[in-house]
């Protein structure tokens, strides 16, 4: 059974937005979502301010990240997708779904709706860095399969997978690198 709770970050003069919507894709009978809670970070990232999963800041340009950390008391899984590059005009938002054993995890970005007609969207001509966290309730111990999927929404080729693989929550915390490409951004930020 697939089953998804998502919630819709939108910075609106500082504060956020918090929209939910549960059990898309699923029957009311045996409906049972995910618990999460999402946090989306303003052009920039976090920053210091926002270091839940003690990330080390000064090597925030040198790669996208995906941080993790499992309370093994608690069984939440906390992950923060960092210095995800997209356009600086955009609707963010993460939800995760499980598929069998595999959490599917989604950050989407759309255009920014301008108007009141469908379709009236705009992109901006820069681009900047996100940082994405989502923590999961109830993640038993032990490995679990997890799927990182980018979807820009007004890009032909659909979702794509960032990242693919196994953490073993055993570990209690860690880090993956996603890309290890140069930020164009940094680039331009240290300048």
């Amino acid at each position: 059974m697939k089953t998804r709770t998502a919630m819709t970050h939108r910075a609106i003069s500082g504060r956020w937005l918090v929209v939910t919507a549960a059990c898309i894709g699923a029957t009311a009978i045996g409906c049972l979502p995910l618990e999460q809670e999402v946090k989306i970070s303003a052009c920039g990232g976090f920053g210091q301010q926002e270091q839940s999963l003690d990330v080390d800041p000064t090597g925030y340009c040198d790669a996208e990240m995906l941080h993790w950390r499992h309370d093994a008391a608690t069984g939440k899984l906390t992950l923060r997708n960092t210095r995800v590059t997209l356009n600086c005009c955009g609707e963010h938002s993460m939800f995760v779904d499980q598929e069998g054993d595999t959490y599917l995890v989604t950050e989407r970005d759309a255009p920014e709706q301008i108007g009141p007609l469908p379709g009236n969207t705009a992109r901006c001509g820069c681009m900047c860095v996100y940082d994405f966290e989502i923590a999961i309730a109830e993640v038993a111990a032990g490995s679990v399969a997890l799927r990182l999927v980018r979807d820009i929404t007004d890009v032909e080729s659909g979702p794509a997978t960032a990242w693919e693989g196994e953490i073993d929550l055993g570990a209690g915390q860690g880090s993956i690198v996603v890309d290890a490409g140069e930020s164009m951004w940094c680039e331009t930020a240290g300048q």
